[in-house]
């Protein structure tokens, strides 16, 4: 199956019903694509190439399934201690995972101090797609809360 995908290529992401493009494909069978702004990591039997004239099959003509994927990503990031580069990666990392998990809110911990990281991760979340709002929980203004569409 691998075979029929290729970088650049146009695939739909069948769990999140999203069109996005192949940046890269690894040795250990992960397909990495991009959705707006958000990389997405998949297998390659999650995805199904666009175009295709097969209805409800997916690159091979095997039946599409709508379910979330079964994964065990966290709903919490720290990201205490982090510089804002590590910080931004771990960031779209975990998005990544959360929204491939299925989940439909997370929560960042990203602490008081100087505020370059909150700011950082504000920043962040409201340029990305899937992420439909985010706020800090009552009275804890050292975490957000992110809220997926």
């Amino acid at each position: 199956m691998r075979n029929s995908i290729k970088i650049g290529d146009q695939v739909l992401v069948l769990s999140l019903k999203r069109r996005g493009s192949v940046l890269a494909i690894s040795t250990k069978n992960t397909v990495k694509v991009l959705i707006g702004d958000l990389q997405i990591y998949c297998k390659p039997s999650e995805l199904e190439l666009m175009g295709s004239s097969k209805k409800n099959s997916g690159p091979l003509g095997a039946k599409i399934s709508f379910k979330k994927p079964k994964t065990k990503a966290s709903k919490t990031l720290d990201l205490h201690g982090q510089n804002s580069q590590a910080a931004k990666e771990a960031l779209l990392r975990f998005i990544s995972d959360a929204v491939m998990a299925g989940h439909q809110q997370v929560s960042i911990v990203h602490g008081h101090g100087s505020g370059i990281i909150k700011k950082l991760v504000h920043t962040t979340l409201a340029e990305l797609e899937v992420v439909a709002s985010f706020r800090h929980p009552i009275g804890n203004t050292a975490e957000t809360k992110v809220y997926f569409n």
